[in-house]
């Protein structure tokens, strides 16, 4: 069956992520050049950390609590802010906001960004990738909406007197296996009503998060954009 696909998709965020298993060798100053390797078109660059917090129990003494902040790698913006790179410690994302490129865009820059990033930091070992697109869409709330109208799934509400027809807020969350391509896929949908301007209307968010969970060694990584197109395809399939 042919899929098929918006001329202008409603995507207010869509980003790629490659996680590695981190190693000794990745340190936040390599990190650091890398992103200074690509100042000229990210020239924003604020650090990214890394927080644990720690409890400790004892019969003898006051439950003890510790908070541990390590820096973890950086974030870079281009001018327009629409164009995030986050290089840290176990793991690359490209994220595109608004107005979002055709998808070879996104994924030829990541490849490339992936190859630079490469040349500064040792990474041996990918553990997962990641692909999610967030849509955003508005409904307006004029006489007789009907949610259905618009979203398929939508839970159909008790009738009873003394209940209200109306929502205010509705929220789902569905794990689908795409085990043809060894991916899974995380879909959530929320609404809520919201009020801007003149109007009343609906935001509607569909986010769709398509991941595999697989290890790729420095002999195999040619092999993850093969994936990522898989990942488009069922996303697409989605929506």
């Amino acid at each position: 069956m042919e899929i098929k696909t918006l001329s202008n998709p409603p995507i207010s965020e869509a980003l790629l992520e490659i996680r590695f298993n981190p190693n000794k060798e990745v340190t936040t100053e390599k990190l650091e050049k890398f992103v200074d390797s690509l100042c000229s078109d990210f020239p924003k660059k604020e650090p990214v950390l890394n927080q644990s917090f720690e409890v400790m129990f004892s019969a003898d003494e006051a439950p003890k609590h510790s908070i541990d902040v390590q820096p973890g790698g950086f974030k870079i913006t281009n001018t327009q802010g629409n164009r995030i790179v986050i290089g840290a410690i176990d793991k690359l994302v490209v994220s595109y906001l608004p107005p979002y490129r055709p998808w070879p865009e996104l994924k030829e820059n990541t490849k490339n960004l992936f190859e630079k990033l490469l040349e500064f930091v040792p990474q041996n070992q990918i553990i997962r990738l990641g692909m999610r697109f967030i849509n955003k869409i508005k409904l307006p709330l004029d006489e007789g909406f009907v949610f259905q109208r618009y979203i398929k799934t939508f839970q159909p509400l008790p009738r009873y007197d003394g209940l209200s027809s109306t929502l205010s807020k509705f929220e789902t969350v569905v794990s689908i296996p795409l085990s043809d391509v060894g991916c899974e896929s995380t879909i959530r949908q929320v609404a809520i009503d919201s009020k801007e301007g003149n109007g009343d209307f609906l935001t509607f968010v569909l986010d769709i998060d398509v991941f595999q969970s697989k290890n790729y060694d420095v002999n195999n990584w040619a092999e993850i954009w093969t994936v990522f197109d898989n990942m488009r395809e069922k996303r697409n399939a989605i929506f």
